[in-house]
């Protein structure tokens, strides 16, 4: 990537109840920026930490990170989800590119610059991650089944969806995604696809939890999610019939 490749990005940090690691995890992102593998790739950032109607003390951890770092804060009145959270980041960002890092510390900055590398000639990146040592047999099935669910439902055949995503901000300018929880992100690839824009994958790092717990394989948010996967599939369904007729 040369000079004039380098893109301006928002960082958007959705985050839920993350008070142990959220710190961390924005100091890492100022780190990070200095090093010159990221220097290389970013023009210039921007970072927006969306807190998604956290109800223990991760407010007063950002407001302890803002006094040394240069972040925005926006803050849901209530939970809404993961995409809700990014949703409001990319409304928020002014930057031609944007992405989306896990609160939880569970991949940093440089650890996407596969992706990074990969931005300008894509309107979409799907980071991918390798082993997860850390998921347990439930686990491991979620992701199998949302995998799966994928390839017949809308003939997808990507390495993982549930990843760092890395966007053109005009991307949203011609899909509208209608999921506010987990499933907002595979949404995002099948409507992508659906257009006829440009997807890419990349490598990136998965890093086993450190502090917290994972939110999004509890039974109500699997079954918000499958119901999202079959009103996306109904919804493109009709419209191709529609389409042929």
């Amino acid at each position: 990537m040369d000079k004039n490749s380098k893109i301006d990005l928002s960082i958007i940090v959705p985050t839920f109840n993350e008070e142990a690691g959220i710190g961390k995890t924005i100091i890492e992102i100022f780190k990070d920026v200095k090093k010159a593998s990221i220097r290389k790739l970013i023009n210039s950032l921007e970072v927006i930490v969306v807190d998604d109607g956290s109800f223990d003390d991760t407010a007063r951890e950002l407001e302890k990170v803002k006094k040394n770092y240069k972040i925005k804060i926006i803050r849901h009145k209530f939970n809404q989800g993961l995409g809700a959270a990014i949703i409001t980041g990319i409304k928020h960002s002014t930057k031609e590119f944007a992405t989306y890092l896990p609160a939880d510390g569970q991949v940093f900055l440089r650890e996407i610059s596969n992706g990074l590398e990969k931005a300008t000639a894509a309107d979409l990146v799907l980071t991918y991650r390798g082993r997860r040592e850390d998921y347990n047999p439930y686990r491991h099935l979620l992701s199998n089944t949302l995998m799966v669910s994928m390839k017949i439902f809308f003939g997808l055949n990507f390495k993982d969806y549930n990843w760092v995503h890395i966007y053109k901000t005009k991307l949203f300018e011609k899909i509208r995604t209608k999921s506010k929880g987990v499933f907002y992100l595979a949404e995002v690839v099948v409507r992508a696809k659906d257009k006829g824009l440009n997807i890419l994958e990349a490598q990136a790092k998965y890093h086993p939890r450190s502090t917290g717990y994972s939110k999004n394989a509890k039974p109500l948010i699997v079954i918000r999610t499958l119901i999202d996967l079959f009103k996306l599939w109904i919804e493109l369904r009709f419209k191709s019939v529609v389409v042929k007729g």
